[in-house]
């Protein structure tokens, strides 16, 4: 059978066109949930080992949206790669492995560190995550190789990001965000940040660039990532908080940008 093509109101479809003439390209949300339809998300670096389940975003926003999130998992970042997408999630990257017997990541090249870089320049967005073994400097060596061009960084030598996440300071990314859960996380630690988010022992948990218009996340921890946090944490924001940092991390005039009354979950 034919799949039938689901028109929202304002007939936008992910076509990078604008249909509806209000001057933002595919800002399609069929079920009204704040999940851009159109987003199109990929995925480096492997899951995290410790906890319940994969990234929640291969069941959401899957379910909610016509482009699924692709896992590039490996693959060499390179400008056509990175293309075609809007948002870049950074899973583990670490050279070193997390658990007995896994498969690492290979060390970013000095040309993906510029294609990365060329992308974000270009209007892409990228949220990056860590937390995922206890070998702080040398989970956080590759992908600050990454952030460095935006002067954002992991510490080397600084973790312990633990606890319910309820220090929030007012940002678009931060609304309606009251509690985040993370536990042994690396602290971000950008020469040039924005701090967004601290845990009870003010331990730094999120910052975005300062004065680069750069459209960068960077959290301190993994577990925003597991199934468990999303199904049995009902007094937490954590989708809440991915729906903030899509919408934030979307291309200026494209997709989520007049999408701004969703429901806090």
């Amino acid at each position: 059978m034919q799949q039938v093509e689901i028109v929202p109101p304002n007939g936008e479809i992910c076509d990078r066109r604008d249909n509806d003439d209000n001057g933002i390209v595919d800002d399609a949300d069929v079920e009204g949930d704040g999940v851009c339809d159109c987003l199109k998300i990929a995925s480096i670096g492997r899951p995290g080992a410790f906890g319940q389940g994969d990234l929640q975003f291969r069941t959401w926003p899957n379910a909610m949206a016509q482009n699924h999130v692709v896992s590039l998992a490996d693959a060499k970042l390179t400008e056509d790669l990175l293309a075609d997408y809007d948002v870049l999630i950074v899973l583990n990257v670490s050279t070193v492995p997390s658990v007995t017997g896994e498969k690492t990541h290979h060390v970013f090249s000095a040309d993906e560190v510029e294609a990365f870089e060329g992308w974000v320049r270009a209007g892409g967005g990228a949220f990056t995550t860590a937390g995922y073994s206890g070998e702080i400097s040398d989970e956080v060596a590759n992908i600050n190789k990454l952030l460095g061009p935006f002067k954002l960084a992991y510490s080397p030598n600084k973790w312990g990001l633990d606890g319910i996440v309820t220090r929030w300071t007012a940002h678009p990314i931060t609304e309606g965000v009251r509690r985040v859960f993370a536990e042994a996380g690396m602290v971000p630690d950008g020469p040039s940040a924005l701090t967004l988010a601290t845990d009870p022992t003010e331990h730094v948990a999120l910052q975005v660039p300062k004065d680069d218009p750069a459209k960068i996340i960077v959290w301190g921890d993994e577990w925003i990532t597991y199934a468990s946090q999303w199904q049995a944490e009902a007094d937490q924001q954590v989708e809440r908080f991915w729906v903030n940092a899509l919408t934030w991390l979307s291309r200026e005039g494209s997709c989520q940008h007049l999408i701004t009354q969703h429901a806090a979950r």
